[in-house]
């Protein structure tokens, strides 16, 4: 029997951010924000191109990765968004041109106590060939929410409630 080629994995992350549910969407929805902190790499990466049609039905594609070789590219589509509950995209990660995964992600939005946000993400992928696994997407998601937390926490305090 030939080796699979396809691996097909879940990953869901949830964290708890003390910040009203409005100011964790709006990090999502305002693509200047998300630009600010919606990749893994730390601030030797880099975001050359990034577009998003914030809308069911819209477009995302984002061009990205470390500076000394910026090789990555996802492309979407968002398939439903509800403000302040949740997000659900669709799409492709390529590297070098080269497609390595397929993903539905659902971000999920809920207060929490003392005006916190619990945000769950579900994040269903084929990977391609072995180029990604599914601990990079885990370990990449969990450096993602890392620098939304940080984004979020510089929010001036009188905005995070």
């Amino acid at each position: 029997m030939d080796e699979m080629n396809v691996v097909h994995d879940t990953v869901v992350i949830e964290r708890v951010y003390p910040v009203a549910r409005a100011l964790v969407f709006a990090a999502w929805a305002d693509i200047e924000q998300r630009r600010r902190w919606h990749f893994p790499g730390d601030d030797e990466w880099v975001v050359l191109e990034m577009t998003q049609e914030f809308k069911a039905g819209g477009r995302e594609h984002m061009r990205f990765g470390p500076k000394a070789l910026p090789n990555l590219m996802s492309e979407g589509r968002f398939l439903d968004i509800v403000e302040d509950e949740r997000i659900i995209s669709a799409g492709t990660m390529h590297r070098d041109g080269k497609p390595i995964s397929a993903t539905l992600c659902s971000v999920e939005l809920a207060d929490a106590a003392g005006g916190s946000t619990r945000v769950r993400l579900t994040d269903q992928s084929a990977y391609f060939d072995g180029v990604e696994k599914p601990q990079d997407r885990q370990s990449g998601w969990g450096k993602v929410f890392e620098r939304l937390h940080v984004h979020l926490k510089a929010q001036p305090l009188k905005d995070r409630q």
